[in-house]
């Protein structure tokens, strides 16, 4: 059953980092509306021996030398969809519009399945990147945001070497409302290719997984007017992880409020760029801090200090702007301030949690 809830996530969130890498080590995941395409998958090369196919019940295929073939009832490609695997697991598929008003009872997936979700999606981020007013249900531990890849500019898509949706027909589209890439017959290379030479505009979400739903140019200005979406993501990532683990009311650093008296109005924070969407991220509370690693979906109880210089760092991106504001917020002489800083740096990339660097990531675009 883990195998197949990996499988099921990856296939749902759609990107290749975030959330402790699920989707790194799930293999491909294949989801068929229809039976009738079953024989036809196995035969076209799009299963290898770490493929999961999902499928209705029906008289096709029950096994094959390769990949996995796992039954389920119902379905995920429309709102109000349920999907069951066995007896004792069922996911739901929502829309994102609905998402405010969802009373949660099990694993939920939540889709953007229109413009009108997206905008949704949009004005909810803007809430929370101003007022630090999250969605609840998104935090929610049994909420899943689906396709993340389209959604956040720095979240990296598994494309169809990681997921498909096979419909009714036989075509095929890495997610239920992405854009269509062909047939099952056509095989796996020429699907991705398709898929590849889709252009992608530097720092935007892939057009490919939400090309059914949403316009091109209507994501490439989201993310060109917020180019904090994917850090956005790993925040409602890292909420959900933290209520999953008794902390449901912690903050995250940049989302209207700092750990570090002093540091809110600090204009052109460099974890707020999408070239640092993935550096580390504080969470807080009066009592508590709190660090995520949004690339291995690890957190860490951090003393309050300790905490307010990797906040510092992740803001400046420079040790030596990280120093000067820890000497004018924390009260520490500079050489104190830089040693404990290196130290922290230090540590920070033993663990594998890699800091901005000010080189890396060029001012933000403007609309």
């Amino acid at each position: 059953m883990q195998d197949i809830l990996r499988h099921l996530h990856a296939w749902g969130r759609g990107d290749t980092e975030g959330a402790g890498s699920a989707n790194s080590g799930a293999g491909r995941t294949v989801l068929l509306d229809s039976v009738d395409s079953l024989e036809t998958v196995f035969v076209s090369g799009l299963v290898d021996d770490g493929t999961m196919v999902f499928a209705p019940p029906g008289d096709a295929r029950e096994s094959a030398s390769v990949g996995c073939l796992v039954r389920y009832e119902g379905s995920l490609t429309a709102s109000g969809d349920e999907m069951s695997v066995g007896e004792d697991f069922f996911v739901e598929a929502q829309d994102y519009a609905v998402t405010p008003f969802l009373a949660v009872a099990g694993p939920t997936l939540v889709r953007v399945s229109s413009q009108v979700d997206f905008d949704v999606f949009l004005q909810d981020a803007d809430r929370a990147r101003e007022q630090g007013d999250f969605v609840p249900a998104l935090v929610h531990p049994m909420i899943q945001l689906g396709d993340l890849c389209a959604l956040g500019g720095a979240h990296g898509c598994a494309g169809p070497r990681g997921r498909i949706t096979v419909d009714a027909s036989g075509r095929v589209r890495t997610s239920p409302n992405g854009m269509l890439l062909g047939e099952v017959r056509d095989g796996l290379d020429a699907l991705d290719a398709r898929w590849s030479a889709v252009e992608r505009p530097a720092g935007s979400g892939c057009p490919v997984c939400l090309g059914g739903a949403v316009q091109a140019t209507a994501m490439v200005t989201a993310h060109r007017e917020r180019p904090w979406l994917s850090r956005y993501l790993h925040a409602v990532d890292a909420m959900r992880m933290a209520a999953a683990r008794g902390l449901p009311n912690v903050r995250p650093s940049g989302f209207a409020h700092r750990l570090t008296p002093g540091c809110e109005g600090h204009e052109d924070a460099a974890d707020m760029r999408c070239g640092a969407a993935a550096a580390p991220l504080v969470l807080f509370d009066d009592e508590r801090a709190v660090l995520h690693d949004p690339v291995a979906g690890r957190q860490f109880r951090l003393a309050r200090q300790a905490a307010q210089l990797v906040e510092l760092l992740v803001v400046h991106a420079d040790h030596d702007a990280a120093a000067d504001a820890a000497t004018a917020c924390l009260g520490l002489d500079r050489p104190q301030a830089l040693r404990a800083l290196g130290e922290l740096g230090r540590r920070l990339a033993d663990a594998g949690m890699a800091l901005p660097s000010v080189s890396d990531h060029p001012a933000p675009a403007t609309a």
